[in-house]
């Protein structure tokens, strides 16, 4: 019964911290404005492959998420049936490496970490997954338990978003998060 209290607690404290004050909320946001006007543009050019399929009647479905480790490989996470959920491939389109099949119903993020550790999350079982450079499984997690696979698993800190393609992978957080330790 301590819910509903904390629950009416938090959602007080978030509406008394709102700011009413209009003219400073103006004044950093033209503040975050001339910050950005003020940034470096990097040229972007677009780059058009074509996937090479490494065999008959394999075909990738929707690409979910994509990410690229420091050795230029590609990573894409995939909902198609006919291949593995994660794909790794070179810039000109072969596959190098595959795997997931069965461990995703709805895959949905996958990210680099600095290490080169693949974070993968699937958002239908809310599951986080790590895994190595060679695929190997480290860690996974629900909202119902963690669990390590094999001795590569360690705590993981507990701050940031996955979501959030600025922030490492190795700092997410989610209801389904619990780290080892």
């Amino acid at each position: 019964m301590l819910t509903k209290p904390l629950c009416l607690a938090l959602f007080c404290l978030c509406a008394w911290a709102q700011s009413t004050d209009t003219a400073a909320l103006d004044s950093q946001a033209a503040a975050l404005k001339a910050l950005v006007q003020q940034s470096r543009r990097l040229s972007m050019e677009r780059t058009v492959f074509k996937i090479q399929a490494p065999g008959a009647g394999w075909e990738i479905g929707y690409p979910s998420s994509v990410a690229m480790d420091g050795k230029g490989a590609i990573y894409v996470l995939q909902r198609g049936e006919k291949a593995d959920p994660v794909l790794v491939m070179d810039r000109q389109g072969r596959i190098l490496r595959a795997w997931g099949k069965g461990m995703f119903k709805i895959p949905h993020s996958i990210r680099i970490d600095p290490q080169g550790n693949i974070w993968t999350v699937d958002s239908s079982s809310s599951t986080v997954m790590k895994f190595t450079a060679t695929a190997t499984p480290v860690f996974w997690s629900t909202r119902q338990k963690a669990n390590a696979c094999g001795s590569g698993a360690a705590r993981v800190p507990v701050r940031g978003s996955f979501a959030n393609p600025m922030e490492s992978p190795s700092t997410m957080t989610a209801s389904s998060m619990w780290p080892i330790g």
